[in-house]
């Protein structure tokens, strides 16, 4: 393969391009809510967050553990209290997206109208477990045990692997990416989860994104923060 592309490409002439360096993502200074009204539905589409990491941050592999246990898998917390304990939604996850200079966190679940401040609340109440009652042990345990677990395949088809390969040139990545993973998940303490959630997780000014009836939701989203409302339409927003 490498002198069939060779061959093809012997042609070409090399030039050296220097990419733009993509701009921060702004740090918000006040909670907000955007709500996107949509008059004919019948559930609430929510999502709850604030910044995130960059794609090459160092403690990605302790913040992936910690959002396990928050929201990251089947047993999360979130998971737990508002699918399986109130009943209030299929399902309920967070999770970080990196980029290049930064990313963001997120908490996303739908729920029906009538019960969008119980789901919105109960979210919240849940994520705010991280500072109030923090990560034991046994906790700890399991969260590794799992993630471990997950990491091979996501890499078992060829698909799946250049995609790894591409991803480690483009962010400059060496074979320590993979070759301490396990290292690195074994390493997370109790004490290194309190630093985690003290630094990286997204406490005050939170972002809120709500998708539902304006009309039934619109007043009470007030207490979240400085409320803007666009409208949805079939072919997308119309601000």
């Amino acid at each position: 393969m490498r002198q069939e592309l060779s061959t093809l490409l012997a042609d070409w002439p090399r030039t050296r391009t220097v990419l733009p360096q993509p701009a921060a993502l702004p740090v918000p200074t006040e909670a907000r809510v955007l709500l996107v009204d949509k008059p004919d539905a019948s559930e609430a589409t929510f999502y709850i967050g604030g910044p995130g990491v960059a794609v090459t941050n160092e403690d990605r592999v302790g913040l992936q553990v910690v959002n396990t246990i928050l929201g990251g898998r089947f047993t999360s917390w979130l998971n737990d209290e508002l699918r399986v304990n109130a009943g209030l939604t299929y399902g309920a996850r967070s999770g970080f997206i990196s980029y290049a200079s930064g990313g963001l966190f997120r908490i996303t679940t739908f729920t029906r109208t009538a019960t969008t401040f119980e789901a919105i609340d109960l979210a919240l109440k849940t994520y705010n477990r991280l500072w109030d009652q923090g990560i034991d042990a046994e906790t700890l345990a399991s969260a590794k045990a799992y993630v471990k677990g997950q990491f091979p395949p996501r890499y078992e088809t060829s698909g799946q692997l250049a995609g790894l390969l591409g991803q480690m040139q483009f962010y400059g990545y060496d074979e320590s990416f993979i070759n301490d993973f396990e290292t690195r998940v074994n390493s997370l303490t109790v004490a290194g989860t309190r630093r985690l959630i003290d630094t990286y997780f997204p406490h005050d000014n939170l972002q809120f994104v709500v998708i539902g009836k304006g009309e039934a939701i619109r007043d009470g989203l007030t207490k979240y923060g400085a409320v803007t409302e666009v409208e949805i339409q079939r072919n997308g927003f119309a601000f």
